[in-house]
């Protein structure tokens, strides 16, 4: 007579099948719930749709004349970070938004003064380097006399630590360096300044021609 056990208590579901060659992904269990659908607002009537879209056409045409068409970058770094999210299959965001339209122009800028680089004359970083190294040895001005009443020195020490930091300025490293760090500050300005111009067109614009404002979270898009 064959011997039965009785079931596992503790075991009240067999273990799903996962394929070993199956590509990994957020809800690769079949024993979760599945991902709930982002709700969507309803879309705006055609009355406000239209005025956001001539508001957004108006003031693109008024930051392209203010910007010398620098604004489109920002929108080219917004549909940039559209089409990534879609491709992850998440909705864009205002933040990612944003952030795609400053490094758009950031980028943009980069590139833009890289290229002017390029096209400079021979012998125009040489000038730019003759120019700073004639500014840093200049002779100071000399200390006025109640300066020299109160470091009766004549102010050595500082004038020794001067000659050090003009000898610094003067190396190719440090004006490189400076270089560098100068054409990274004005990419960041212009891309938070510009970039957010152009990222409030690009909001207008979408709601325009979607009828919603970009959502504040990140959305998972759920195919059907």
């Amino acid at each position: 007579m064959a011997r039965t056990f009785p079931p596992d208590r503790h075991s009240t579901r067999a273990p799903p099948f996962v394929p070993l060659d199956s590509a990994p992904s957020e809800f690769a269990d079949p024993l979760d719930e599945p991902p709930v659908r982002p709700s969507l607002a309803p879309a705006a009537g055609m009355g406000m749709r239209i005025v956001a879209l001539v508001g957004g056409l108006l003031l693109l045409v008024a930051a392209m004349k203010a910007t010398l068409g620098t604004v489109l970058l920002a929108l080219l770094g917004m549909g940039l970070a559209w089409l990534l999210a879609r491709r992850r299959g998440r909705t864009l965001t205002r933040g990612a938004g944003w952030w795609g339209a400053a490094l758009g122009v950031a980028v943009g800028f980069v590139c833009f003064m890289a290229f002017m680089l390029a096209k400079a004359p021979p012998g125009t970083m040489a000038r730019i380097r003759q120019s700073n190294d004639s500014i840093a040895a200049s002779r100071p001005a000399k200390p006025p006399e109640w300066l020299n009443r109160i470091d009766p020195t004549g102010g050595k020490s500082a004038q020794l630590g001067d000659s050090a930091s003009r000898r610094l300025v003067r190396s190719p490293a440090f004006f490189f360096w400076a270089s560098a760090m100068g054409a990274v500050l004005a990419a960041a300005l212009l891309g938070g300044i510009l970039g957010t111009l152009g990222w409030g067109v690009g909001l207008l614009l979408a709601f325009g021609v979607t009828g919603r404002w970009l959502p504040r979270a990140r959305a998972i898009v759920v195919s059907s």
